[in-house]
């Protein structure tokens, strides 16, 4: 299953990071989520961006998931000549993963 059958997402810059939000639709495609996305997945997934380190938090309280891609936009915004430098793209390519 791929995670837009789960959850949405958002995505959004903090300089040369990426920081990506998945909400699940409901509690238990929630705890699917919990249950199969892991960081190593992730770490899989987005190789080829070349991130130096990826982080997973879970917050249950929103059933959400908050993922950070570390050094993926090429200098961020001001700085990278790459046509999606705010990451805005990384959401549907999230959304897109195979769990």
């Amino acid at each position: 299953m791929r995670l837009i059958d789960l959850a949405f997402s958002r995505s959004s810059d903090k300089g040369n990071h990426c920081d990506l939000s998945l909400i699940a639709y409901d509690e238990e495609k929630y705890r699917v989520l919990v249950e199969k996305l892991t960081k190593q997945a992730l770490i899989d997934y987005f190789s080829p961006l070349g991130p130096s380190r990826i982080d997973l938090f879970r917050l249950d309280n929103l059933s959400a998931l908050k993922i950070v891609l570390y050094d993926v936009l090429d200098g961020g915004a001001a700085n990278s000549i790459k046509a999606d430098t705010q990451g805005k793209s990384l959401s549907g390519a999230l959304l897109r993963m195979e769990i």
